[in-house]
């Protein structure tokens, strides 16, 4: 497609500046690249002349020959008695002034030259530049509501972004209202509704990713309903928060589980795999009108613009998009092949990204556009940003395509430099001749390094003059305003209470929430992200892994264990004794059949999990084999430990704290010290965690603390993570218990933490106070931002656009910085 299009561009600049140099004969001694281009100019001229077509670019060069053939057969063209008078135009090309002398008595004029201000500056950085220049265009709006108002720039795409903000400024109410626009125009297929058309007809045949799924179901297109498209999206964020979250989703699979798990999407999965499968159903090369036709209905059918409102922007758009499927369908006809679909969506795509959308409206206040562009427009005021000598005058490289030659003999553009900087020096003085005030202006300092004045500006302009930070154009009336608005809110803040039901005496029961222990974990690792994730329901969008998530496979880890602790009348294990009989006298053929028994249920069960396009069948072969290695090895860590039973698995209980009733669930209890009541709370993890997560006023982690709050103090042997890792060194216990060495390993080392740091029933009652502190809080609507321990605590919130702390906390370093 690229060199389609620089053979098109070649094509256009021989017609345009050499059109001679159409006939084969001028082109016999071209070499190399050049060579090729004319080979493929032959058999490009030859086939529009059998077919009697003609490309846009031969329109002019035909015309001067018709015209000129006309008169030598004696056959005068008609000619007005007036004159034609050219004027605003930079330059004309040999071409178009044979065929105004054919057409038409003519003559060129340059517009006169207003008595107005013509001034060029210099500014310290671009930022500072771009606000001088949108400062005095207000001032100017103030003085003259009903004037209009240019900003020209040589690369004005690459400034766009900056641009834009700055019109946003524009908007506020504090400033004149002004009515802008780029007059460039924007790729066709940039504009949402189209972005949305090209996206869902490439789903069709691949998959997207996350991101772009989530963007093309935030738009509501393809919806019959706002009810449908909130389905829509609350079944997309319910599938990315689960274990079956994909990095990217097939049409067909992600219409397959959202109507499985999601009955509300079923009419929208049903309503476009309908059309899908009609528009593949050709599986064979069918040519581009049938395509096109195609499209168009499967765009009515799943209702792309069927019942959206739209304004004049859209609907233009939607016609445009129209006329490119016009396009591409009379590819066939022209080159009398034949299409499959991924074939034309290629070539739709390309045509879209080829295509620039400017929408007809009434002729703005302030346009915004490059110096070529601007001829023709008419202004009171004008701006010229980046005047400096590297880029004005505009440097470009000759057409590859073209001899060198040709093009310094024709005066192409970019064949010399010093063509480059006379067409500059032509625009220059034109826009000086435009509007009463011109202003040009550059930045010294660029990302790049230093910029110089231009010479065509000099020449016309004068040198330039040094603004500092604070533009001499800037009004004091300029007010600018600091945000400093959060959202703290806090106790005193008398945020709404959450509302307690009753219990059947009629007495005030708890308050029932969700949410678990991580709700008291966020409380104490930052107020807010408990209000905003369980009080407010915010759900922040969050990224899935490529291949077996972590999430998953922590799932798979703790079904196969609760497999292997389930007992013997499940086919599993109970207490230590079980262990040592299944692993034998140096054999353990037994434990591995154990642990690949339940492994295998447990992938089994997760199969829908695992069966997607992301994770393929080896994978998970691979990942069955570790998880298989990995549990053997921590089977052979739990031999080491005194007599234990395990109790229970995977328990769900409710707990009330301070009012708070939570719903939690026990990786694992066991009853240790031989029968006497005494229980070990197990919770298995995939990395290494230390007891040191428990402690301190705010704990980063109050899971165990909070399990423990379950039973009598007397009762509580200990807590510990089962660190289940690869890694020997981090394999094995870790946590708090009362005494190591009498219930879970006789032969503790007596500086490990465990030894150093045991269970104390005056731990436990710090744990409920520190608890029932937080659950208050909650409760009490407390929601301070303030992380922990900033940033760790924040790396895995994604709640930062909603509680601004990164503003925050750089606003706090800049004012010690001050203190210091």
């Amino acid at each position: 497609m690229h060199t389609a299009t620089m053979a098109m561009h070649a094509l256009a600049q021989l017609c345009e500046f050499a059109p001679q140099y159409l006939a084969p004969a001028r082109r016999t001694g071209w070499s190399g690249d050049a060579a090729i281009f004319g080979e493929w100019l032959n058999e490009f001229l030859g086939l529009g002349e059998r077919r009697g077509w003609l490309s846009v670019s031969q329109i002019l060069p035909v015309l001067v020959e018709w015209l000129q053939e006309d008169s030598a057969g004696q056959r005068q063209v008609t000619q007005r008695e007036e004159e034609v008078l050219i004027v605003g135009f930079d330059h004309l090309t040999g071409t178009r002034q044979r065929l105004l002398d054919l057409m038409c008595r003519w003559r060129s004029e340059e517009m006169p030259q207003q008595s107005g201000i013509v001034r060029y500056w210099t500014f310290p950085d671009q930022e500072s530049e771009i606000t001088a220049c949108f400062d005095w265009i207000c001032e100017q709006a103030e003085s003259n509501p009903f004037g209009r108002w240019l900003i020209v720039a040589p690369r004005v795409e690459q400034l766009r972004g900056r641009l834009e903000r700055a019109m946003q400024s524009l908007r506020q109410d504090e400033a004149p209202g002004i009515d802008a626009e780029f007059t460039l125009g924007v790729p066709l297929a940039s504009i949402a509704m189209i972005r949305a058309a090209r996206m869902m007809l490439r789903w069709l045949s691949e998959p997207l990713d996350e991101t772009e799924l989530l963007w093309l179901l935030s738009t509501g297109r393809y919806t019959s309903s706002p009810a449908e498209s909130a389905d829509l999206r609350s079944c997309y964020d319910a599938l990315q928060q689960s274990e079956m979250a994909r990095t990217e989703w097939s049409l067909t699979a992600f219409c397959e589980v959202a109507e499985r798990l999601y009955k509300k999407t079923r009419s929208w999965c049903m309503r476009i795999v309908a059309a899908s499968n009609e528009l593949t159903s050709e599986t064979s090369e069918v040519s581009t009108e049938t395509w096109a036709e195609s499209v168009r209905q499967f765009l009515r059918d799943t209702l792309w613009i069927e019942n959206d409102l739209l304004d004049s922007i859209g609907y233009q758009a939607s016609q445009q998009f129209d006329d490119v499927l016009d396009d591409c369908a009379v590819v066939s006809a022209m080159t009398s092949m034949s299409f499959s679909w991924p074939q034309f969506l290629r070539l739709l795509q390309h045509q879209l990204e080829n295509k620039t959308f400017t929408p007809e409206r009434v002729l703005p206040q302030l346009q915004i556009t490059a110096p070529a562009e601007s001829a023709g427009l008419a202004a009171d005021g004008i701006w010229f940003l980046q005047a400096d000598s590297s880029q004005w005058p505009g440097v470009g490289n000759p057409n590859p395509l073209l001899p060198l030659a040709i093009q310094m003999e024709s005066a192409m553009p970019h064949s010399t430099l010093a063509a480059d900087a006379a067409n500059a020096l032509a625009v220059t003085r034109r826009l000086m001749r435009m509007a009463y005030a011109t202003h040009f202006s550059f930045a010294e300092l660029h990302e790049d390094g230093a910029r110089f004045p231009s010479s065509p500006v000099m020449e016309t302009a004068g040198m330039p003059e040094a603004i500092g930070t604070k533009s001499r154009c800037e009004t004091d009336a300029t007010e600018r305003l600091q945000d400093t608005q959060r959202l703290l809110l806090s106790a005193e803040d008398n945020a709404p209470p959450l509302q307690r039901g009753m219990d059947e005496a009629g007495e005030d029961a708890a308050i029932r929430v969700t949410g678990g222990a991580a709700l008291l974990s966020d409380q104490s690792q930052c107020a807010f992200r408990s209000f905003a994730r369980y009080r407010l329901g915010v759900r922040a969008p969050s990224s899935a892994e490529p291949g077996i998530s972590a999430r998953l496979r922590g799932r798979l880890l703790h079904d196969a264990l609760r497999g292997i602790w389930s007992g013997r009348d499940k086919g599993g294990l109970r207490t230590l004794d079980d262990l040592l009989q299944c692993i034998g006298s140096g054999e353990d053929g037994r434990m591995k059949a154990l642990v690949r028994l339940h492994v295998a249920r447990a992938f089994d069960r997760a199969r829908e999990f695992l069966q997607s396009e992301t994770i393929m069948p080896a994978l998970t072969e691979i990942e069955r084999e570790r998880m298989e290695g990995l549990l053997c090895e921590w089977l052979k860590e739990e031999a080491k430990r005194l007599p234990f039973s395990v109790e229970a698995c995977e328990e769900t209980k409710e707990m009330e704290v301070a009012g708070l009733r939570l719903r939690v669930r026990q990786d694992r209890v066991d009853r240790v010290n031989g029968g006497v009541e005494r229980y070990l709370i197990v919770d298995y993890k995939t990395s290494p965690h230390k007891p040191n997560e428990w402690m301190d006023d705010r704990p980063d982690d109050v899971q165990l603390p909070l399990y423990a709050l379950h039973y009598e103090s007397d009762w509580l042997e200990g807590l510990v993570f089962a660190n289940v890792v690869a890694s020997e060194a981090d394999r094995g216990f870790q946590g708090m218990v009362r005494n190591v060495r009498e219930t879970l390993l006789a032969d503790a080392h007596p500086s490990s933490s465990m030894m150093k740091n045991p269970l104390t029933s005056h731990q436990l009652l710090l744990w409920r106070k520190t608890i029932e502190v937080l659950a208050q809080d909650y409760l009490r609507g407390v929601a301070t931002v303030n992380p922990k321990s900033y940033p760790e605590s924040c790396k895995y919130c994604r709640l930062h656009a909603l509680c601004r702390v990164t503003e925050e906390r750089s606003e706090a370093s800049e004012e010690d910085s001050e203190d210091d």
